[in-house]
């Protein structure tokens, strides 16, 4: 399946590495992004591997040893990700 970042995910992704990489430094910020990017890539195969999300028609994937949560949609051959959240963000 073809994987599709929306904006603002693109925009949550960002955010995370550099606040990541501002306060834990670089290489922890590279660990960061490499287990998120991972945890989407796994959708192409197993892309139901995520529970019901909160909102209607999405879909939740935790990122295994952090706190954050990967929202997407499964649209016709896509997986749409929204957002990646922090477990403890109020959510939109």
């Amino acid at each position: 399946m073809l994987v599709r970042w929306t904006q603002p995910a693109v925009e949550d992704f960002t955010h995370i590495c550099d606040y990541t990489g501002e306060h834990f430094g670089p290489d922890q910020a590279r660990r960061t992004a490499l287990m998120i990017y991972e945890s989407v890539e796994s959708l192409r195969a197993f892309p139901h591997k995520g529970r019901h999300g909160r909102k209607p028609n999405t879909r939740e994937l935790d990122v295994q040893k952090l706190p954050f949560v990967v929202i997407y949609r499964l649209r016709e051959g896509v997986i749409e990700v929204t957002r990646i959240l922090h477990g403890a963000q109020k959510w939109p």
